[in-house]
């Protein structure tokens, strides 16, 4: 089964390109150029996003596409992950016009 793209509300979360690039090449490296405020990490407990004093909003999907947990802050936006069950997750972070989308390996 493939996944053309996920969308909500008419705007387009991720596309098949972005799994593509997740699940193949990247593990845990995003392509924010070096110059944006937008920093997306991850520990076994937490995802975090971090901007330049900006507000920022967090979201984490399951493969599936599935919303698992959102949050907005003005500093560092932080969504707990240790009770969510081991596999693989999409984190998605949008700072103004920047955004970054990383995999999530628990």
């Amino acid at each position: 089964m493939y996944i053309d793209s996920c969308m909500k509300d008419g705007e387009v979360l991720f596309t098949r390109a972005d799994f593509e690039q997740l699940l193949g090449k990247y593990s845990g490296i995003d392509k924010v150029r070096p110059t944006e405020p937008l920093t997306l990490t991850y520990s076994e407990d937490a995802v975090s996003a971090v901007c330049d004093g900006k507000e920022i909003s967090l979201e984490l999907y399951s493969l599936e596409g599935k919303l698992i947990g959102r949050t907005r802050s003005s500093d560092k936006a932080v969504l707990e992950t240790s009770a969510l069950p081991g596999g693989i997750y999409i984190a998605k972070a949008i700072c103004g016009e920047t955004s970054a989308v990383r995999k999530i390996v628990l």
